[in-house]
């Protein structure tokens, strides 16, 4: 799981949108003639090339990377069948795309993923824990972004749908570990209940490093696909 980015799918996006500007580039039967000419382009051609970018900011440990390819050791291919891979996309909002323009990308690109929506209905809390950190700006026009924000949010996961996408409030989970519970099991794992949630920016930017992060008992604790 790695961490935030700059919105890299987004920007990723924009080599398939490109790709489609043109009446003469649309995907479909029959080779085009004349400047534009090229072979019909397989709908969902582009997804490989997509989830190799996630792949790609999100790499193994440095000492696991190192050791793939050697002798008696996976490669990088076979070590990445097994691997579940995700990544914190907290700027999906800012991109210039509507909610259903971003969840037809996802849907199309990552179509066996799955999505953990978060927001914060307290918008006027989330402004001012910004504030409290040093974010600049003015406090109106910030709580006015994160209620858009959120209005893209909600938009996004009902356009995935409840198979793909859960949606989330940290106004409910941080107090009721049950919900998140709820979505580990949705997610597929078996056998896995947090006791307690970790408090990641815990004063601040510090990590609350004497939560217990134990899942019950982890040697039931499995992912069934």
């Amino acid at each position: 799981m790695s961490g935030e980015n700059y919105n890299e799918l987004f920007v990723a996006s924009k080599l398939e949108s490109n790709l489609h500007r043109g009446a003469e580039f649309e995907m479909g039967e029959g080779e085009k003639t004349g400047a534009w000419q090229h072979n019909p382009i397989p709908s969902q051609a582009m997804a490989c090339p997509m989830q190799h970018i996630l792949s790609t900011i999100n790499p193994p440990l440095h000492e696991t990377l190192m050791n793939l390819n050697q002798p008696g050791r996976p490669s990088f291919e076979e070590y990445e069948t097994s691997a579940i891979i995700g990544a914190k996309m907290v700027r999906i909002q800012g991109g210039e795309w509507s909610p259903m323009q971003a969840a037809a990308y996802f849907q199309d690109n990552f179509p066996c993923s799955r999505f953990v929506v978060n927001y914060r209905s307290d918008e006027d809390g989330q402004a001012k824990s910004a504030m409290n950190v040093g974010w600049k700006g003015d406090y109106e026009k910030l709580v006015g972004k994160l209620k858009i924000d959120n209005d893209f949010l909600h938009n996004f996961t009902k356009a995935l749908g409840t198979e793909r996408a859960q949606l989330i409030d940290m106004n409910e989970w941080t107090k009721d570990i049950s919900i998140i519970n709820n979505v580990v099991r949705w997610l597929g794992f078996q056998g896995c209940r947090f006791k307690s949630i970790l408090h990641e920016n815990h004063d601040k930017y510090e990590r609350d490093s004497s939560t217990d992060l134990r899942v019950g008992n982890e040697a039931r604790c499995r992912y069934q696909a």
